[in-house]
């Protein structure tokens, strides 16, 4: 079976497997956006001064590769 055709939806004939970079990502995004939007909670409140503490356009891989 082809690469192509394994990782296709199931709905469409394929296997339905993801990659676990893309999978991967997509939780640390939804996590991200569930500790910004956590008033009164720690998590939160480091979440959100980290994301204040970031200059505009800066990366994090930037930020420690200099």
């Amino acid at each position: 079976m082809s690469p192509e055709l394994m990782h296709r939806p199931k709905e469409q004939g394929g296997l339905g497997l993801n990659s676990m970079r893309t999978l991967t990502k997509t939780k640390l995004v939804a996590d991200h956006m569930t500790y910004i939007n956590q008033e009164n909670t720690i998590a939160g409140r480091v979440t959100r001064a980290a994301y204040k503490r970031q200059k505009p356009g800066q990366t994090r891989r930037s930020r420690y590769n200099t």
